[in-house]
């Protein structure tokens, strides 16, 4: 049995400001400090529909490399039966976990022509419910 708990049904970027930063002498490392904040919003019209909003923010130290802003929203849908407090656990973490893949890819894809060549957004660490522990959660005994 195949357990579809949430579908991505659409997704945005809604900013993305790629700056290569120079200066005169590359400096010996730099760091790169990753901001990531999320926002779920449910639909005021379907209550199965879900808004993720995702911001990135890079910026490196020192001024050297990329700093990067971008932002992407995605609609997920929700199938029916699934309880509330499992919804508020589940489209938080895995709604993130899928746009800021989509994310991670896409700056890959735009940075890999940039003089500084691709950047590659590390894996980030959400805890994600286990998917299959939520179906038994939702599910109602009779």
């Amino acid at each position: 049995m195949q357990i579809n708990l949430l579908q991505l049904k659409d997704f945005t970027i809604t900013k993305l400001s790629i700056n290569f930063l120079r200066t005169r002498k590359k400096p010996e490392n730099v760091i790169y400090n990753l901001d990531v904040n999320t926002d779920h919003k449910r639909d005021r019209n379907n209550k199965r529909l879900h808004v993720v909003q995702l911001k990135v923010s890079v910026t490196p130290e020192p001024r050297f490399g990329y700093k990067i802003q971008a932002n992407i929203s995605g609609k997920f849908m929700a199938p029916d039966g699934i309880s509330e407090k499992v919804l508020n656990e589940l489209i938080p973490s895995n709604g993130t976990l899928i746009l800021y893949g989509i994310l991670r890819g896409q700056l890959a894809l735009f940075t890999s022509s940039f003089p500084g060549g691709r950047i590659t957004l590390p894996t980030i660490p959400i805890k994600c419910p286990n998917p299959t522990d939520l179906v038994k959660k939702s599910v109602k005994r009779s």
